[in-house]
């Protein structure tokens, strides 16, 4: 069933996707397996935008049934498989400049809070030196950049450098997110780490926090 609903956002038929949810949520399945073929099929629908196969248009329906989707299901439960943490440390989130794209930051946004984390969301479309200052104005020691269109991915490259530049990189870990992340485009631009998963990014933010408390 979960192939079903990876093929259906693909498709982008959001009527598909509804149903078979329901039949998901009504049979049991755990919302975190769910959640993991909804981002399955947003990944190959990005795929379809690199091609040229689908435009800005059809990634912005994409987006649209995702938030219908998690009106329906209930992303807390989702949310209890992440370990929870007194962290309070501050992380800086935003779509680089150039990307409008929103529903996968904002998962992970939630997921980082549910994992111990503060959160500073820039929103989308922003500029570099703007991370920069956030990062410096809340003493931000995580960076989480998300990027959907590989046209982005310089805007990726130029956050991390102005990070360079600011004398600050050494005081900040840098992780990136959305249909680019890969390890190919983390080791170019400079990241940290990479992640298409908001719970694996959860862990991996967690251990680094826990890394300096050794």
């Amino acid at each position: 069933m979960l192939e079903m609903l990876i093929n259906a956002i693909e498709e982008l038929d959001e009527e598909k996707v509804l149903k078979i949810v329901k039949r998901c949520v009504a049979a049991g399945t755990p919302p975190k397996d769910i959640w993991m073929a909804l981002n399955k099929g947003l990944e190959k629908v990005g795929l379809r935008y690199e091609t040229g196969e689908y435009s800005i248009a059809d990634l912005m329906v994409v987006g649209i049934i995702f938030e219908n989707v998690l009106e329906y299901t209930n992303m807390c439960d989702i949310y209890d498989s992440i370990e929870a943490g007194e962290f309070g440390k501050t992380m800086l989130l935003g779509t680089v400049e150039g990307d409008i794209h929103d529903i996968g930051k904002s998962i992970f946004k939630g997921a980082m809070q549910a994992g111990g984390f503060i959160v500073r969301d820039l929103g989308v479309d922003v500029k570099a030196q703007d991370f920069v200052e956030a990062a410096r104005k809340y003493k931000c020691e995580i960076i989480g950049l998300s990027a959907v269109l590989t046209d982005c991915i310089p805007s990726v490259k130029e956050v991390v450098d102005a990070f360079v530049e600011a004398g600050m990189r050494d005081q900040v870990k840098i992780i990136i997110g959305g249909c680019v992340a890969n390890k190919t485009v983390s080791d170019f631009v400079g990241a940290d780490a990479y992640t298409k998963s908001a719970i694996k990014g959860v862990e991996i933010c967690q251990g680094w926090l826990k890394d300096e408390q050794k």
